[in-house]
């Protein structure tokens, strides 16, 4: 209903904005709408003793708040301390990034520098609320400002397309060297009278410019935002508008280039177009290689097209390629082109369309099991479909084998606890009021001592192991005052053998609530335990195998996509490079225009034929195998180190140890080279990132970490394909996997890989 500040500290009204005579006071008196959100909170947290943490935005205040909420002492004290910081700033920061980065994709969205550049102004005119919002060319040695591109409104006219530098004098000396900002045409100092007149001349009373400069002092290019009133540029907004500024000039030289590179294509796409038909008996082979790969597998593949109705949204599948597997489970051979819905008619009622429909609409990847009967097929299969592009591929696995053993499994398990709460072995009943403790003929056999001996309940302390006291002291308590029911596993020792024993209590209550009986039951689960340790066992043998032959099978496909891709499309980009070599027209000599152009697609195809064998190389691991582990690890980050992202690279291998299996080498490599590709791709405004290999007795450690934005999401939930395969391959090596935010910022991975299980080589 309400609640009573008790304790306060001095920052608690720097940050809150309450009143000085808040201690002792109630939340009502000094906030009657306070939202019923903080009282239903500390209830939960007073009743659970489960603290809270939260982001909580208060509107009166304008502020946002990082929360934390816990129970102070006893449930019975009804106290909740709050721990609270001021993220404001944080969240302003991480607004600005996200327009950012919906920024560059917008103007990567669009075709054309002058299209780039009128959306770019458009959305910083939305952004930072401005008035008019120009791009600004220097053309300092003809004193001329030129305006090619402006978006405003109303309140400030459209600006004339050319100024004289010189009428600007002091404004275009500190444009020289730093972003120019203007909070106040009239006070603003370092403006000579020209300037004040000038620039007032314009409809302006405060402005931001940020310049882009050649070599130290030049000006080149600007975008400048203009407000009709006076405005207190806040920091953020001057760094957001020099932002913009270099990713709207980048994104420009991009549509530039890209419109050379369109006329540079139209040039050669004659001779493209016949080569392209002399390759194409080439690419018919190759698809029937690839369609050979396809059949290997013993599970079901389709590739299909997702088709759309008007509106744009998924309503059937097309049918491009099957594998030889699915037609033999189907027994059919006619079902490339036909829809998913016409050759499959029960995925309809079953609701499996609706699956693939709803990966097909979000792009997440649906993994999950279906007793399916239908087109000739009785089966439960294990599923997984994922989009690319707009392909949607389903792959299946026939799993009715498994799928009866869990249900035989289930059903034993059934019969097993009924036959346990029949025969009420090991049961007890402790009299909160008269502190009477009965056992049953079961508890005496459990602890192995005479029928009838006189027993307490803290005989469990008298047989408890010293490391499970602490719990055993707890199951006391809970079993002595009914304080709350509980349930625990110890270990007792009786005689020579220590058994584990799972202990279970339910507190009874008289008509008015108050716990007058405890009830329970004690099981020996000793043999159970070891039988759960075999078949742990077993099941990690099987991963083993499991993902040694997936790794195997994928390492293949590797090794024949990097052959494709270097005996193929390398050969024929560079035998396109060879012929645009062979070039000599007296036109390309004289027109300037014309030999940039192909100098910039001499350019693009050879990094294009770099690239192409990059990838290869990146596919077959050379290094991994000719010069070893270590070796191959820093190669990684070698390659993936950048101007502006560094990554660091240690390897210590266990000297006494014996040399890693290869499997477990291969493994260790691919998850490196995984990470430090996620790193590159997703760890944003890193600058520095590290890769660490390191080898004990019994284990493998393999971390990255950077010094980025941290994870956007939990990593639990995160869809990325990259981080989940990573997961999946821990998990079939019996491994553990561990993400969070490093102590300076960014974000961490850390995995622990067993050793003992792998065969040595």
């Amino acid at each position: 209903m309400d609640f009573r500040y008790q304790t306060l500290n001095p920052v608690f009204f720097q940050q809150s904005g309450m009143p000085e005579d808040t201690l002792g006071k109630t939340a009502r008196e000094l906030m009657p709408d306070l939202e019923p959100f903080w009282f239903d909170t500390y209830g939960r947290v007073v009743r659970t003793g489960e603290s809270v943490r939260l982001e909580y935005y208060v509107s009166r205040l304008g502020r946002w708040f990082d929360v934390h909420v816990f129970r102070v002492g006893a449930p019975e004290t009804q106290q909740v301390g709050m721990l609270f910081a001021d993220i404001t700033a944080r969240k302003q920061r991480e607004q600005q990034q996200g327009f950012l980065l919906r920024f560059s994709d917008a103007l990567r969205a669009e075709t054309g520098a002058a299209r780039v550049a009128d959306r770019a102004l458009g959305l910083l005119g939305e952004q930072l609320r401005l008035d008019r919002c120009y791009v600004g060319l220097y053309d300092l040695a003809g004193d001329r400002g030129i305006f090619p591109h402006q978006v405003g409104n109303h309140r400030i006219p459209p600006l004339p397309a050319t100024v004289r530098l010189s009428d600007f004098p002091d404004a275009l000396r500190v444009a020289h060297d730093r972003t120019l900002v203007i909070d106040d045409l009239a006070h603003t100092e370092g403006l000579s009278d020209a300037d004040r007149q000038n620039l007032g001349a314009l409809g302006l009373r405060a402005l931001v410019a940020a310049t882009l400069r050649r070599g130290a002092a030049e000006p080149q290019w600007a975008i400048v935002a203009l407000s009709a009133d006076v405005r207190h540029w806040t920091p953020g907004e001057v760094a957001l508008l020099e932002e913009a500024t270099e990713r709207t000039w980048a994104a420009m030289e991009h549509a530039h280039a890209e419109e050379a590179l369109r006329l540079a294509e139209e040039s050669y796409r004659t001779q493209l177009e016949q080569q392209v038909a002399a390759r194409t008996q080439e690419l018919q082979e190759s698809r029937r290689l690839l369609q050979t790969v396809f059949d290997t597998p013993p599970t079901s593949i389709v590739v299909t097209r997702i088709l759309r109705d008007a509106a744009g949204q998924p309503e059937d599948l097309e049918v491009l390629l099957v594998n030889a597997f699915t037609r033999g489970v189907v027994g059919r051979d006619d079902l490339a082109g036909q829809r998913y819905s016409v050759a499959f008619p029960q995925t309809r009622p079953t609701g499996v369309l609706a699956r693939l429909l709803a990966v097909a609409r979000t792009g997440e990847p649906a993994d999950f099991e279906q007793w399916y009967v239908g087109e000739g097929m009785q089966q439960w299969f294990r599923s997984i479909a994922v989009r690319q592009d707009d392909l949607l591929v389903l792959t299946s696995e026939v799993i009715t084998a498994r799928k009866q053993a869990e249900q035989e499994r289930t059903r034993t398990l059934r019969l097993l606890e009924q036959a346990e709460t029949v025969a009420g072995l090991g049961s007890w009943d402790y009299d909160l009021l008269t502190q009477e403790f009965r056992w049953s003929e079961g508890m005496y056999q459990l602890f192995g001592l005479p029928l009838g001996q006189a027993i307490a309940p803290h005989i469990y302390l008298d047989f408890v192991v010293d490391e499970d006291r602490s719990q055993a002291e707890e199951f006391v308590c809970c079993l002595t005052t009914g304080c709350a029911d509980f349930e625990e596993t110890l270990r007792l020792r009786v005689g020579e053998q220590v058994k584990t024993v799972r202990l279970k209590v339910v507190v009874v209550h008289d008509e008015a609530g108050q716990p007058v009986r405890t009830l329970g039951v004690d099981l020996d689960i000793s043999q159970l335990q070891r039988l759960e340790a075999d078949n742990l066992r077993l099941r990690l043998t099987q991963q083993r195998a499991l993902f040694e032959a997936v790794q195997a099978a994928q390492e293949t496909e590797r090794k024949r996509m990097a052959e494709s891709l270097h005996n193929g499309i390398g050969q024929t980009l560079y035998a396109t490079k060879l012929r645009l070599d062979q070039l000599d027209a007296p036109l390309l000599s004289t027109n300037a225009a014309l030999v940039s152009a192909r100098n910039e697609a001499n350019r693009l195809l050879s990094e294009a034929i770099r690239q192409t064998r990059a990838l290869s190389h990146e596919l077959v691991p050379m290094a991994l195998e000719k010069f070893g582990l270590a070796t191959s690890l820093q190669d990684i980050g070698r390659n993936m180190s950048t101007p502006s992202l560094r990554f660091h690279c240690q390897v210590q291998l266990d000297e006494d140890a014996a040399p890693l299996a290869p499997a477990l080498q291969l493994a260790l490599y691919r998850m490196a080279q995984e990470l430090a590709q996620n790193i590159v791709k997703h760890a944003r405004g890193a600058t520095a990132a590290s890769l660490e290999l390191e080898t004990m007795p019994g284990w493998a450690l393999l971390r990255a970490e950077d010094n980025g934005a941290g994870f956007a999401a939990p990593p639990a939930e995160s869809p990325g394909l990259g981080l989940r395969s990573i997961r999946d391959r821990v998990a079939l090596l019996g491994g553990q996997l561990e993400t969070g935010a490093a102590p300076t910022g960014g974000a961490y991975v850390r995995i622990r890989i067993p050793i003992p299980d792998f065969p040595t080589p």
